[in-house]
């Protein structure tokens, strides 16, 4: 009598079909899922960049301004001192801490989110600017120190569509 070794068809199939079935309930989670993914990642992306303009302001002794385009959904950090504009007549450029990206002021980041998520809100003093001092804090255009929020959107609908990213007056950010 010969042995024999190894797995029929009928066992195979049965596998197969198995592995079907456990795949179909699987990829519907997996689906709803990948947004909340998505606009988690955007925060976290979001607070890098919060944090790195805030490091910049602070290694560079210099004003540092986070710019929020929410109808292009980027965001972009450049260093606010003028530079390649006309100096006044006290030596400063002209454009110094106007709060635009202008001449050849350097520019650190210009970041676009993901594809489907959106910026619907920013609430400093300036709506979509944020600028950290030489010291790393959020200030307004008269130099207090401020505070205020990033609000991101999947545009799923729901509890879990949205995600605040709150800037203290310390500069530090978080996700509420």
């Amino acid at each position: 009598m010969q042995k024999s070794s190894g797995f029929t068809f009928m066992e195979l199939m049965v596998t197969i079909a198995i592995l079907a079935v456990m795949t179909a309930i699987a990829i519907p989670n997996f689906i709803s899922w990948f947004p909340q993914y998505r606009l988690n990642v955007a925060a976290r992306e979001m607070i890098s960049t919060i944090q790195m303009a805030r490091l910049k302001a602070i290694r560079g002794n210099t004003d540092i301004i986070m710019f929020i385009n929410m109808g292009a959904n980027t965001v972009t950090v450049f260093q606010d001192d003028g530079a390649g504009s006309v100096l006044g007549a006290d030596g400063i450029p002209v454009n110094a801490r106007n709060w635009t990206l202008d001449g050849t002021e350097r520019t650190f980041r210009t970041e676009p989110l993901p594809p489907g998520i959106d910026i619907t809100g920013a609430a400093f003093p300036l709506v979509s600017i944020v600028r950290f001092n030489q010291r790393g804090f959020p200030v307004d255009a008269a130099g207090n120190s401020t505070q205020g929020r990033i609000t991101l959107d999947n545009g799923r609908g729901g509890s879990n569509s949205e995600i605040e990213i709150q800037v203290d007056i310390s500069g530090n950010a978080r996700m509420l």
